[in-house]
């Protein structure tokens, strides 16, 4: 699967990290039902993330959803590369995963996700992570610039 990216200056940015096409069809389709108000950009895995989050400019309101379990980089590893570099630490991160593990949950928060969310729990069409995504992005002050590297 290779990067997507929808619309050219929306409102605020999902950049999701994961590589199972279905999940992110969900998310891209649920972005595409919010009309302009979020762009979309997935990336297959966590190496491709971590190459793109420290050459690009990561537009004002961006927020990170992340799997955790991907080949190679685990999402755990790169939320950890995210956590240790000052320039994406600014980068809210919501993990969503098929983990319910305590200890993956426990180490997500402890690498600073602003969030950790099961897929299961997420709803038809992943419907309450925009319900939760909505409310997090009219009420959250984000920087005004997340340049990276």
């Amino acid at each position: 699967m290779s990067p997507t990216m929808q619309r050219d200056m929306p409102e605020n940015h999902i950049v999701m990290i994961d590589d199972n096409d279905v999940d992110v069809e969900l998310v891209r389709r649920g972005a595409l039902r919010r009309g302009d108000r979020y762009g979309f950009l997935s990336l297959p895995n966590a190496r491709a993330a971590l190459e793109h989050l420290r050459t690009a400019t990561l537009p004002h309101g961006t927020v990170l959803l992340l799997d955790l379990r991907m080949p190679g980089m685990s999402g755990l590893e790169l939320l950890a590369e995210i956590h240790r570099d000052s320039a994406l630490c600014v980068a809210p991160v919501f993990v969503l995963t098929t983990s319910d593990l305590e200890e993956d949950v426990a180490e997500a928060y402890r690498l600073r996700a602003a969030g950790y969310i099961t897929k299961r729990d997420a709803g038809p069409g992943y419907e309450r992570i925009f319900d939760l995504l909505d409310e997090y992005v009219d009420v959250v002050r984000l920087p005004d610039s997340m340049a990276t590297h």
